[in-house]
């Protein structure tokens, strides 16, 4: 699969690349417009092959990657006064590095080299007061979580600004004339940061704790809590579709959520067992960031006893992207859930066919979804691997079609995209379902006692909702530990009668009592009860 993956890239994105001013837009991370001295600039990561070099254009076009050949990708303008300056990062596998171009030196320098296995430069550079860069500011990881460092520009030297127990997730600055502030959020907290613009001296402002506002009330449901199913996650799990036999829906979004894979879960159970409510909470465009921030105030609103979710597509070809900041993310994620005692169900994240089908965005799907699946053995959780099961069909393209087979519309004619089509959400649907049934039934409510006699007892216990209950099971004896005998109701009660070969009225009687489901698995036991014939 590497193999395909990498010749796609040679004979694709080659082509792609070659047109790449048509069809890319201000909002692409691998290109930057900023204007200098009244001249507007572009700045661009241009990909020829499975190399991508770091294009400046003004009133002349340069290579500013060509002494350092790689993937050189992300760049960033940095405009001050009378200087602007340029940083990028180079990937490599796990080697990520970071350069710097000067224009009024026309010089490049790496300023990271080693060590590092993610860097985002975005809040860049402290300068002196005469507009000259002293020190570049990133968020890197060196560990396993993300921190923030400073490296001297001067000296070279390297200095980590925090270290905190969790990734930090997003930052922002503002300048005085001493120093510069920082304020960067974790997942749980956020903290306060003042760097002086003298002696780069680093100073922890505040640390304080995030509290989240949850709403007081749930949303109402026409289906009990027992047979809800929500599904969480982006634009996948929303339904977003562009197929060329679709019509484009009214809003321009090309949503089709009744072929998306929520509500094929929902006719599918409903259909052969009964009534099931899946809640589509897919949103658009939302990374695994987004997801965890959301996670807390969501499930509040619903009472629920499935939780199935997909999320990391749009993390993966990103300048945010750090594998250990979003397997944090799904983590927490998983963790709300199972906080509520909900039932979940994890997926990998599947292939995509658009132009970030390349060989770093292709890297870091493979190493995230073997974090999930490893996230989920470690949980106990149960996870479906979407990735391996589009990879195998029909190989080696057959997985082609199991994706929508149209781009963004500002994409290339011809380019596929990264959502499943309407026969990919049909598989995803036939993955996660055995997961889904696959929970054993939940425990039988308490079992009451009715109309002891001489020659029966009557018990009786309340119904089980769940969607795919079978029956009943009601294991007994007449002596303790000895429940050998068993019998099955499909209603609420059961009568116990004397048995005839006993021939004392006072025996005692054992029992305790189990949910059974549609494909034969028994739910947790109840305590054992004791009952007597009077």
């Amino acid at each position: 699969m590497n193999v395909n993956t990498k010749s796609l890239c040679v004979l694709i994105v080659f082509f792609l690349s070659l047109l790449l001013p048509a069809w890319a837009g201000e909002d692409d991370p691998q290109l930057k417009i900023f204007h200098f001295k009244g001249q507007s600039y572009r700045v661009e990561s241009r990909t020829l092959g499975c190399q991508a070099d770091i294009i400046l254009s003004g009133d002349i076009q340069e290579n500013l990657s060509r002494d350092y050949p790689g993937d050189n990708i992300f760049p960033m303008p940095h405009v001050r006064g009378k200087r602007f300056y340029i940083s990028w990062i180079q990937h490599d596998k796990d080697d990520i590095k970071l350069f710097l171009y000067d224009a009024s030196l026309g010089t490049v320098r790496p300023l990271v080299q080693d060590g590092f296995n993610f860097i985002n430069h975005e809040t860049g550079l402290i300068f002196n007061r005469e507009g000259q860069a002293k020190a570049m500011v990133f968020r890197g990881n060196n560990s396993h979580n993300d921190d923030l460092f400073l490296v001297d520009l001067g000296t070279g030297d390297i200095k980590k600004i925090s270290s905190t127990q969790e990734s930090e997730k997003e930052w922002t600055s503002s300048e005085t004339p001493q120093g510069i502030t920082l304020e960067t959020r974790t997942l749980t907290r956020e903290y306060g940061y003042f760097i002086d613009r003298n002696n780069l001296e680093v100073e922890l402002l505040w640390d304080r704790e995030i509290i989240r506002e949850l709403p007081d009330s749930e949303i109402f449901q026409d289906v009990g809590p027992l047979n809800t199913i929500l599904a969480f996650g982006d634009s996948i799990t929303w339904g977003k579709m562009r197929m060329n036999d679709l019509p484009e829906d009214l809003t321009g979004q090309y949503h089709h959520p009744e072929l998306a894979f929520p509500q094929k879960i929902q006719e599918h159970l409903t259909s052969q067992y009964g009534t099931v409510h899946v809640e589509n909470l897919g949103v658009p465009g939302e990374g695994s960031y987004g997801g965890a921030q959301r996670i807390d105030e969501t499930l509040a609103l619903y009472d629920a006893n499935y939780f199935i979710f997909m999320l990391g597509t749009n993390d993966v070809w990103s300048n945010q992207f750090s594998l250990d900041s979003t397997m944090e993310n799904l983590r927490y994620v998983a963790d709300a859930a199972l906080a509520r005692n909900m039932r979940v169900v994890v997926s990998t994240i599947p292939p995509r066919a658009d132009r970030f089908n390349i060989p770093r965005v292709t890297l870091n799907m493979e190493n995230l979804n073997a974090a999930i699946i490893s996230m989920a053995i470690n949980k106990e959780i149960k996870y479906i691997d979407t990735y391996t099961a589009f990879m195998n069909y029909l190989p080696p393209m057959g997985w082609l079609s199991l994706l929508e087979d149209r781009g963004a519309q500002y994409y290339l004619t011809g380019e596929q995209g990264q959502h499943p089509s309407p026969l990919g959400h049909t598989m995803i649907t036939e993955l996660f379902i055995p997961q889904i049934l696959d929970f054993p039934p939940n425990r039988m409510g308490l079992i009451n006692i009715r109309n002891t006699s001489s020659n029966f007892i009557r018990i009786r216990w309340p119904r089980n909702e769940e969607f795919d209950l079978d029956h009943y099971r009601i294991e007994f004896g007449y002596f303790p530990g000895e429940l050998t005998h068993s019998v099955t109701s499909t209603t609420t009660y059961f009568n116990f009668i004397h048995p005839p070969y006993l021939l004392t009225r006072r025996t005692k009687i054992y029992f305790r009592g189990r949910v059974v489901d549609a494909v034969g698995q028994m739910g947790e036991a109840t305590a054992v009860y004791t009952a007597e014939f009077e």
